[in-house]
């Protein structure tokens, strides 16, 4: 396991309530083909970087920038999208809820697109934005706050540290899977 800093525990909580905000649990999946990542600003060779990762892992992914390693809230969201030839990074994304039972999406500020997980767990991109964006985001934002401030100060199993031009650690993918017979 990595050491991590303090803030990097808070970054990581960030994401991993956006995860949870977004109607996923915590603990691995039977169907895990979303990844929940951070880091640094997303500009090129971000990006670059994690379609690259997100091709060696084969998932999609969702990102959340950070400015810089002391920064308690982000600065930005990104969407990861494996299409078949190609990986599709959509930066400038705002989170969204259209209510406080309503899973958080995230919209796409540049195109006409928002990026939802289905009851698969799977990373679904649906054309149009909702309406009233400003109040929608206010509400996931302050719903990803409250869940973070929730989560503990010790880094959580399965995390870890890529830097540029690593490879990830492969996971377990069928760690606590749950199997049910109907």
């Amino acid at each position: 396991m990595n050491t991590v800093s303090t803030t990097s525990v808070r970054q990581q909580n960030f994401m991993h309530a956006l995860r949870s905000q977004m109607g996923l649990p915590l603990h691995q999946l039977v169907n895990d083909v979303v990844a929940y990542t951070f880091g640094q600003p997303m500009d090129m060779p971000v990006g670059l970087e994690m379609a690259r990762i997100a091709q060696m892992i084969q998932k999609d992914a969702f990102y959340v920038s950070f400015a810089n390693d002391a920064a308690r809230r982000p600065s930005g969201f990104s969407v990861i999208y494996r299409e078949l030839h190609m990986v599709d990074v959509i930066d400038h994304c705002v989170p969204y809820a259209a209510s406080d039972g309503a899973p958080v999406v995230l919209v796409s500020t540049r195109a006409n697109e928002q990026f939802a997980i289905d009851s698969r767990g799977s990373l679904i991109r649906c054309p149009a934005k909702p309406a009233n964006i400003a109040a929608g985001r206010k509400l996931a934002m302050q719903r990803i706050l409250a869940a973070a401030a929730t989560m503990g100060d010790a880094q959580m199993a399965g995390c870890q540290i890529v830097r540029p031009g690593d490879a990830p650690i492969a996971q377990n993918p069928l760690a606590e899977s749950i199997v049910c017979f109907s």
